[in-house]
């Protein structure tokens, strides 16, 4: 049986061996992943952070952090990192993970998402590939929103610092 529910301070360890084993094996990944999620929630950057537990065993973590725009709008959110144990990826626990994080956007009044991520996976969440308002110095083939109203504010979006001292 999958559970979703929010991170707890005793999931900590579990978490980050997650984040770590799912991201090893990613060319893209640079070693500092599963340092965020901590990161985020010392900055007073994170938002929310959930975690799947498949009969029991904690097997996927999600987190959301403040993004900000060139405009000075706000409600808009960064996801990530989304980490699903090598074992049970492909089994809609990121899905899951994903519908709950809208979810709980939605219940918070949010304008939107922004991720940096795979263009053949996020779509099917409603993210659409807006390489025009990526982050400078980030991949902007890769850079994706989710619009809550339909509407994405012309400008850029930032991630949070952290993402840039990781």
């Amino acid at each position: 049986m999958l559970i979703v529910r929010p991170e707890q301070a005793d999931d900590a360890a579990a978490v980050r061996a997650i984040v770590t084993a799912a991201f090893a094996p990613m060319g893209f990944a640079d070693g500092t992943e599963p340092d965020l999620t901590p990161a985020l929630r010392r900055a007073g950057g994170l938002a929310l952070s959930l975690v799947a537990q498949y009969d029991g065993i904690l097997c996927g973590q999600l987190a959301l952090s403040p993004a900000t725009h060139d405009s000075g709008v706000a409600g808009w959110f960064a996801l990530g990192p989304l980490s699903i144990a090598p074992g049970k990826q492909r089994q809609g626990i990121g899905t899951a993970l994903i519908r709950a994080a809208q979810g709980w956007m939605a219940g918070q009044g949010a304008a939107g998402c922004i991720l940096l991520g795979d263009t053949g996976y996020y779509p099917r969440f409603g993210f659409l590939p807006k390489p025009m308002h990526a982050p400078r110095g980030l991949p902007p083939a890769h850079f994706m929103v989710w619009s809550l109203t339909g509407q994405v504010p012309p400008g850029r979006f930032a991630f949070h610092p952290v993402f840039g001292a990781a």
